[in-house]
């Protein structure tokens, strides 16, 4: 059964962007038109602190490994990304411009290195690398439309892949090799621009979930991330804001505020497991 357990006055003094709960579930940090970014305390909810350095709408927020430090990225519509990093007090780790807002960001899976990408709206990603004490900036066009939505293969070791949602209603499939980024696979599935996409965390074929202002979520399967089968999971009555994977669990919101949880049964069938509106706290069960 799914249920709203607790709330919280953020304190934000406009609209929320994202939210993002750090490795262990002990932190949220939550991200405003405002310009502002704020934590806090899960176990008592309490804020710890306003992180304060964009200039304007903050997009999107992405927690590193633990391995890594205490650390949070942000982008914001400023072109700025921000890593800011807890030692003793919030601090800047580092600061980058972009050459447009930035809309979305993601750190890459632990054993792929301190990596982040981040979208932004003239359709180019910004790949951010962390070694031996220097941030080194990598970036190629990704769509030809701005680039909305970003995720990264959980699951490989050693070659780094990445999927992406763009506003030319296409997700692409990124390969790392020697001479930078490659595109191996184009996704043609939405109507409209893809708002969000998530490579699912299943080691048993690769599996990406996309969502898009076309009202739909797809699921898209391959087995050597080249050649990939789609299907639609299901029409919405509003556009479909994110999707989100919690193992075999995925999250789908809607711009109503609703959020349906499906799972995939034995015989390859996905099922609506539950639809929470967070309007009423309201659960259906399915």
């Amino acid at each position: 059964m799914v249920s709203i357990l607790n709330t919280l006055d953020s304190g934000h003094a406009e609209d929320i962007q994202d939210v993002q709960v750090d490795y262990y579930g002990l932190m949220m940090a939550t991200c405003s038109t405002d310009r502002l970014i704020k934590i806090f305390n899960l176990k008592t909810l309490e804020l710890i602190t306003d992180l304060n350095g964009h200039f304007g709408p903050v997009s999107q927020l992405s927690w590193a490994h633990p391995k890594f430090g205490c650390i949070l990225a942000s982008c914001s519509f400023d072109k700025r990304v921000i890593i800011w990093k807890e030692e003793r007090g919030w601090l800047k780790m580092n600061e980058f411009i972009l050459s447009s807002a930035g809309t979305c960001i993601e750190f890459a899976p632990y054993h792929c290195g301190l990596l982040l990408a981040c979208g932004s709206t003239d359709g180019k990603i910004n790949i951010l690398s962390f070694e031996n004490g220097v941030w080194d900036v990598k970036k190629f066009q990704g769509h030809l439309l701005g680039c909305n939505s970003l995720s990264w293969d959980p699951t490989s070791n050693g070659t780094r892949f990445l999927a992406t949602g763009g506003c030319d209603s296409c997700i692409k499939v990124w390969k790392e090799n020697s001479s930078g980024w490659e595109e191996i696979a184009k996704l043609d599935v939405h109507q409209d621009w893809v708002v969000g996409v998530a490579w699912s965390p299943s080691t048993t074929v690769n599996m990406i979930a996309s969502c898009s202002n076309d009202k739909t979520v797809i699921i898209s399967t391959s087995t050597d991330k080249k050649n990939w089968t789609s299907k639609l999971l299901h029409t919405f009555p509003d556009a479909v804001c994110q999707v989100t994977w919690d193992q075999n669990i995925l999250a789908v919101t809607t711009a109503n505020k609703k959020v349906y949880l499906w799972k995939e049964n034995p015989s390859g069938q996905w099922v609506c497991m539950s639809e929470l509106d967070t309007n009423s706290s309201e659960t259906n069960l399915h």
